[in-house]
């Protein structure tokens, strides 16, 4: 009777285990199927579930089953990550959430979730990419660059391990394009291959580098084309959605006479540190003089700004100057034309959209019409996404883009390859 009681009890601990063991593993497979679903409220909610169950993240595999015999890998080996799913999910609210408060929220929570876990102890690659992405999205480009800095140094051999099966795919391919080594020790360097959570929103997984900054020139032509604000908006919105820049790092100005682009630079300039990172996007009309100096001619008309006293107003600075101009290039009867003049001093790529004598296009580009060069930027800005975009990888990318057509472009005008004072092919910007 005692030997049947002993046994009766035995069976009931092992239930017992056994229920608590499929209480956590069911609600954290149910989390993972909504997930792969989009369905991240009700994912962070059973993530949660299990973490009421079984409340540490862990590296290592577990094991489920009710008895020694029973025993058998969870998942083939996984780790276990409930806490690093419910921060993520929180993360990807915030990328589909409409209503401004109620992504600040979920931004706040998933900043705390990561935060916990890297200060814990539980430093992986994963909580410190979307850590700094949070940051950025929540405009602390300060705290998401030292982040930044802070992945790049992670050894992805020593950093704690994560179940990757909730990622979605697009950011699973973010993860992958880190694995190279970095460019300064054995590190993670390069982000590459980046996607937003959500088409349309801003909250992606590009970090912010708070060193960038961008000033961009939308005006009409005087060959006819009138795209130049629209051109402005696409490159502003690619720039912050793929390429790492801070709204607030970012100038735009359309219908801008020579005094307001002077002024705006002037400001840009105040506020950039030394050595950071300019981008300079030009769409509108030039002149080059006889002496083969060129100009960005505002929409007041006349001679316009020097194009070499822009750059100065970076230059001074130390800043690397990164330009491309979307710009009518006609050869004057001495043969002089826009791009010629290369500055003696600075830090400069200058990328024009057309060759000698060529006139710039447009195209009918998803309702609007587009400058060809400027929809093949942003283009190809959105097929690299990556915050440091080595600039002659991405001046090929760009000729490729137009020559073949691919942005409705047909072929019909050439853009240059970078001309570069003091930096070379694989400076990024």
């Amino acid at each position: 009777m005692k030997v049947q009681k002993a046994l009766v009890l035995s069976l009931c601990a092992l239930a017992s285990v056994s229920a608590t063991a499929q209480k956590w593993a069911h609600a954290y497979q149910e989390g993972l199927e909504a997930a792969k679903r989009s369905d991240w409220a009700k994912a962070r909610e059973r993530f949660l579930d299990a973490i009421a169950d079984r409340p540490q993240d862990s590296a290592s595999p577990s094991t489920v089953g009710s008895s020694v015999l029973d025993r058998q890998p969870w998942r083939n080996g996984s780790p276990y990550s409930p806490n690093f799913a419910a921060a993520y999910c929180s993360f990807k609210l915030a990328a589909t959430s409409p209503d401004g408060p109620v992504r600040k929220q979920h931004l706040e929570t998933a900043i705390s979730g990561f935060n916990t876990l890297i200060n814990g102890g539980q430093e992986s690659i994963e909580s410190l990419l979307f850590l700094a992405a949070a940051y950025a999205a929540a405009n602390d480009t300060s705290t998401s660059s030292k982040v930044q800095e802070r992945l790049n140094k992670v050894d992805p051999a020593k950093s704690f391990k994560v179940d990757r099966e909730v990622l979605e795919f697009a950011d699973l391919r973010v993860l992958q394009g880190t694995a190279a080594p970095g460019e300064e020790g054995t590190g993670i360097g390069r982000i590459n291959d980046i996607l937003n959570p959500a088409p349309g929103d801003m909250v992606g997984v590009v970090p912010v580098l708070d060193y960038k900054f961008a000033l961009i020139v939308g005006n009409n032509s005087a060959s006819g084309g009138s795209f130049g604000a629209a051109d402005a908006n696409l490159i502003r919105s690619a720039l912050m959605r793929h390429g790492g820049y801070a709204e607030s790092n970012i100038v735009v100005l359309t219908g801008a006479t020579s005094d307001q682009i002077a002024a705006a630079a002037d400001q840009l300039s105040s506020r950039m540190p030394e050595n950071g990172t300019i981008l300079i996007f030009y769409s509108g009309n030039v002149h080059t003089d006889e002496n083969g100096r060129d100009y960005l001619v505002g929409t007041e008309g006349g001679k316009g700004i020097l194009k070499t006293e822009l750059f100065q107003r970076f230059v001074s600075k130390a800043a690397s100057v990164f330009s491309f101009f979307q710009v009518d290039r006609p050869v004057g009867n001495s043969g002089v034309y826009f791009g010629r003049d290369v500055p003696a001093v600075g830090k400069i790529a200058q990328c024009i959209g057309t060759a000698p004598g060529e006139r710039t296009q447009s195209a009918a580009i998803g309702g609007e019409t587009h400058g060809v060069y400027a929809a093949a930027f942003a283009e190809v800005l959105g097929e690299v996404r990556n915050n440091r975009i080595p600039i002659l990888d991405f001046a090929w990318e760009l000729f490729y883009k137009v020559r073949s057509g691919a942005s409705q472009a047909g072929g019909l005008q050439t853009p240059t390859l970078p001309v570069l004072v003091s930096l070379d092919g694989a400076a990024r910007f």
